[in-house]
């Protein structure tokens, strides 16, 4: 992790002087407003590719950041309900879109981008797959990312039953999410849980056709499974 905001430092410093190129590898200019909820840098910002480190230093994962070039003012935003500020002076940005061959989802505050994988594959290779492309194993953390992993795999299965990995990993007799943040405590609410009492079953699938119940299984059986990746800006 280290190693990685070390590399967004050097890929920041060195875009300072060249805010187009930044907006071009790592963002997009938006027209939506810049909210008053937005948290304000306390000193003089003075080119967009700064405000944007900036931002990275001050709030963790944050959805869009706002530059006055006129005020020398930077906006870091992490609350995107607030009240918009009209005003033309403002240059906004938000993170590029979801990746080549990622369908793009609303969720919460931002967007969600997810992929499904046909190709069988373990959990360790599942997992594998979707970090070298930015992503992970999808992560059912709410009941809204359950309805949506459910519209996408309907018609997948097409009545059939299938099996797509789903992150967790059972640590004695607790279930963790590839981050190591521990799984809720009422998990089985957002997706219905089937768990057996074989020891080596410690990752989990959806399982169904029309709805879909977590079980657990070996990590080298072979399933499907699906990527994402979330559109925010983040050191993590």
């Amino acid at each position: 992790m280290l190693h990685r905001y070390v590399r967004m430092l050097l890929t920041v410093n060195f875009l300072i002087s060249d805010s187009t190129q930044w907006v071009s590898l790592h963002g997009e200019k938006t027209a939506t407003y810049t909210k008053a909820t937005c948290f304000k840098i306390p000193y003089n910002v003075f080119n967009a590719a700064s405000c944007f480190q900036r931002c990275l230093g001050t709030l963790r994962i944050h959805y869009m950041f706002s530059y006055n070039k006129h005020q020398s003012t930077c906006l870091c935003c992490e609350d995107l309900t607030g009240i918009d500020l009209v005003s033309p002076l403002w240059t906004s940005f938000v993170p590029a879109p979801c990746k080549d061959g990622y369908v793009t989802y609303n969720y919460t505050k931002t967007q969600i981008c997810l992929k499904y994988v046909s190709t069988s594959a373990s959990y360790p290779e599942a997992t594998k797959h979707c970090q070298a492309e930015g992503s992970d194993v999808i992560r059912l953390d709410s009941k809204l990312k359950y309805d949506i992993l459910t519209d996408i795999l309907v018609p997948i299965a097409n009545g059939s039953k299938i099996n797509v990995w789903i992150q967790g990993t059972k640590v004695g007799e607790e279930w963790f999410f590839n981050d190591g943040a521990q799984m809720s405590t009422d998990f089985n609410a957002i997706c219905p849980l089937i768990l057996s009492s074989t020891i080596s079953e410690i990752h989990l699938r959806a399982h169904g056709s029309t709805t879909f119940s977590c079980l657990d299984m070996i990590p080298s059986v072979e399933y499907s499974f699906m990527c994402e990746h979330y559109r925010q800006f983040t050191i993590y």
